[in-house]
């Protein structure tokens, strides 16, 4: 089920990550035995590198296995470095239809981010996600929160193939991310939150309006529920990497135009698509 939001400081998040209980390394990637092929994760790393359809996947791989195998998959597209954490399937009607109590986390990639204004190649089935995001310390504490926008690109070829392990497996389409105007976390007013809509404008038209609290109830509770989760799960944090926090309103298809995400007060990204 979706978080709740929650006011106030970062002080008032109890978990015991981020109260400093921990007992792992926690920032590299933790390689633990695996039940997949390694071909198999060759391929999908291809498949993810090059922008093509995810082949054809092995029935039942769980989110077990998918979880255990996903420090492989990215270590084969980013090296040692991966660039952070994000969450994935915080719609509740979408965890009902794959099965899932809760939402899901992937890993960004060392080359994910992109600059604000940057202008990026139409591919082909890339959507377009709202979400916000926050710096972390290598100990998942919060350093920074602002706008985000992720780019994701994720086709299987097999459309049964759509289950909550493939997703986790296939570290649910991560591609670019782009970050707006980051303000430290102990400066920002959450209560801005409740009164800022997301808007996203396309060559001059609305295509979408949201609410910045519609993942996970808000940065804050996102916070909490992915730095918990990452160490359940053993992946990565490192000093000053980026969470995003899971998407806000609908994924939206990046279609070639000019594009400007407004956050209000928080201020704006922009960006462009364009055939190549």
């Amino acid at each position: 089920a979706a978080l709740m939001a929650t006011t106030g400081s970062c002080t008032e998040l109890r978990s015991p990550i981020l109260s400093g209980d921990r007992t792992m390394d926690h920032s590299v990637l933790v390689m633990r035995n695996h039940s997949l092929s390694e071909g198999l994760l060759d391929d999908i790393a291809l498949a993810i590198k090059t922008h093509s359809s995810i082949p054809p996947l092995p029935k039942g791989i769980t989110v077990e296995d998918a979880y255990v195998a996903l420090p492989h998959l990215v270590k084969r597209i980013t090296g040692d470095q991966p660039g952070g954490l994000k969450a994935g399937v915080t719609n509740t009607a979408i965890q009902a239809f794959l099965g899932l109590e809760e939402a899901l986390l992937g890993m960004l990639y060392d080359s994910s981010a992109a600059k604000d204004g940057l202008d990026l190649p139409f591919i082909e089935g890339r959507k377009i996600e709202c979400e916000m995001g926050i710096r972390l310390n290598a100990d998942g504490s919060p350093l920074a929160v602002g706008p985000a926008v992720e780019l994701v690109n994720l086709d299987f070829s097999v459309p049964e193939d759509l289950t909550a392990g493939n997703l986790i497996l296939c570290n649910m389409g991560t591609d670019r991310f782009i970050l707006g105007n980051m303000t430290p976390w102990d400066q920002f007013d959450f209560s801005l939150l409740t009164h800022v809509d997301i808007t996203v404008i396309q060559d001059g038209k609305t295509r979408l309006t949201t609410s910045p609290l519609d993942s996970l109830g808000g940065p804050q509770s996102a916070l909490d529920w992915c730095v918990t989760k990452s160490a359940t799960l053993k992946l990565p944090i490192t000093q000053n990497c980026v969470l995003l926090t899971g998407t806000c309103g609908v994924a939206l298809p990046g279609e070639p135009g000019n594009y400007e995400v407004n956050y209000g007060a928080l201020g704006s990204i922009k960006f462009s698509i364009t055939n190549a």
